[in-house]
């Protein structure tokens, strides 16, 4: 089975749709997985329209961190990166990954930074690469 970046971040997109973490369901917000890189950004969301995108990224550990950045700004509409995003964001990693990050801090920078780190240490751990390097 050849797995590509799409069908593993539309998985785990629909299984992080209806987190606790964001405190509703987001089963209504659009995804749209692009081919297309962009350069300062991996990732988009427009809250108020209930859509996002994804950017094509180094490794798919960050673009499915950029997944959960993505749906914390759907889940906290109009906040940008402040502390309901961030306590959001924050809960989501935990969620998912079980790794513990700040709940709020001076810079988000350093929050994303924690969050990547945790979902590479989960996807790395859980057994997630080596399928995904044994399949694509």
């Amino acid at each position: 089975m050849k797995l590509t970046r799409k069908t593993v971040l539309e998985k785990w997109g629909a299984d992080w749709r209806t987190l606790r973490s964001w405190n509703r369901d987001l089963s209504e917000v659009t995804v749209e997985v692009s081919d297309r890189e962009h350069p300062n950004r991996l990732g988009t969301c427009w809250s108020h329209e209930q859509r996002l995108v994804v950017y094509k990224g180094d490794s798919i550990h960050g673009e499915l961190d950029t997944l959960l950045h993505e749906f914390a700004h759907a889940a906290t509409i109009g906040d940008g990166h402040g502390l309901a995003w961030q306590g959001v964001y924050a809960a989501a990693i935990e969620e998912v990954t079980g790794v513990p990050i700040p709940r709020a801090v001076n810079n988000y920078q350093l929050l994303c930074w924690s969050g990547k780190k945790a979902v590479k240490s989960w996807w790395v751990n859980s057994g997630h690469d080596f399928l995904w390097r044994m399949c694509k």
